[in-house]
């Protein structure tokens, strides 16, 4: 067991002296000679989100406020961003970068204090509180770019309408666009329209079955 152990630290300690020499030929070659790592604060924070697996509290947060109209892959776009922010402090390198992110004019969709209180208990140990609250603030840039532009966009539901004498299958953000889009292609039908249903995304392949009760009530 002894032995187990000594080499699972033994390939630890190895994966992070790769990773290291990786950030430094990096370095190297964006011109950023002798930057290196200031102390042990890097490795030593590697190994404790390797034990704890922080993105998961950070996760619950964004899903609590963007869960309606940010998908996963904007989460882990955002989340892999904020790491980046984090392992350029600890490496004490240029800032530059981050800054950059502060000079837009941005909206704070989740309140200072609560990313503060989060990324306190995770990065409290490794860095002090102003460089915190740097992440903090490129944080809510991040955020704030992300729900302008996200990478990935929840599908417009399917709405079902009831006319004169037909039913429309029409894809829209909401009920008064999906009547504005039926009424311009099918203009024959002057009856107001009725939702039947409201559904998620037509897959391929896919028909929607409508209940006769839905039609005759």
């Amino acid at each position: 067991m002894t032995q187990s152990i000594e080499g699972k630290v033994t390939d630890d300690l190895t994966h992070n002296q790769r990773l290291i020499e990786l950030i430094e030929a990096e370095d190297a070659a964006n011109g950023e000679v002798a930057c290196g790592v200031g102390d042990d604060r890097f490795l030593d924070y590697l190994h404790y989100r390797s034990i704890n697996q922080s993105d998961e509290q950070m996760r619950i947060l964004l899903r609590g406020y963007f869960g309606h109209i940010l998908s996963e892959p904007d989460l882990d776009a955002i989340l892999g961003q904020v790491h980046r922010c984090i392992e350029t402090l600890l490496l004490n390198k240029n800032l530059k970068s981050v800054n950059e992110k502060n000079t837009l004019e941005i909206v704070k969709h989740i309140p200072d204090q609560e990313l503060q209180e989060l990324l306190q208990v995770e990065l409290g140990e490794y860095l002090p509180e102003s460089s915190v609250a740097q992440v903090v603030e490129y944080t809510q840039a991040v955020i704030h770019k992300t729900i302008l532009r996200p990478r990935h966009t929840w599908a417009h539901p399917i709405w079902v309408l009831r006319g004169d004498a037909k039913l429309y299958v029409v894809q829209a953000a909401n009920l008064e666009e999906a009547i504005a889009t039926t009424k311009e292609q099918h203009p024959q039908d002057t009856t107001s329209l009725e939702v039947i249903k409201v559904g998620g995304v037509l897959a391929p392949n896919q028909a929607i079955a409508i209940d006769l009760i839905d039609i005759t009530t």
